[in-house]
């Protein structure tokens, strides 16, 4: 039968962007025992980093320690897109725009098969949510890049001096 035993931890970490690493650890038991080579085996290094995890993700940790010892959880699911993803659809529209000006949706879709019309406008939308593109009349096609889809384009090498028109 398995026993629980609290433990008390002694850590010497150091802060770093993003990430916390410990530069040392001791574990005791708190009848002052030391722990068993067995029970580390058995309680492995995971329940210690969890424990780790969890006290410096409280807010009270950060309030003592300051913002470069906060834990972030990852948040589940999918990790968003970047304003880069979303300012190269935005490049697409207004280079489709130019191409076709009465349908750029449908000229996208052609020149790229693997997306769908919704998939292409709900990318235009979230550019123009992010200010990456800017608005149409209501039914209407139409919009800009703007100076921070610019800005990101440029320093992604993809939109230079000469091709941007404003630099």
């Amino acid at each position: 039968m398995a026993t629980t035993k609290e433990l008390i931890a002694r850590l010497s970490l150091i802060p770093g962007e993003g990430t916390v690493q410990a530069d040392f650890v001791q574990l005791r038991r708190l009848d002052r025992r030391p722990v068993s080579r067995g029970a580390l085996g058995r309680m492995g290094l995971g329940t210690v980093h969890r424990a780790l995890e969890h006290v410096l993700a409280s807010p009270i940790a950060a309030a003592h320690l300051g913002k470069a010892w906060a834990y972030e959880a990852p948040k589940p699911g999918r990790p968003g897109r970047d304003d880069l993803h979303y300012a190269k659809a935005a490049l697409a529209y207004v280079e489709a725009l130019k191409a076709d000006p009465r349908r750029p949706v449908k000229h996208m879709v052609d020149t790229s098969p693997e997306l769908t019309p919704d998939e292409v406008r709900a990318r235009l939308r979230r550019a123009r949510e992010r200010e990456l593109l800017t608005g149409a009349p209501k039914g209407r096609p139409g919009g800009e890049l703007t100076e921070k889809a610019k800005k990101v384009l440029h320093d992604a090498g993809l939109l230079t001096e000469s091709t941007d028109g404003e630099r």
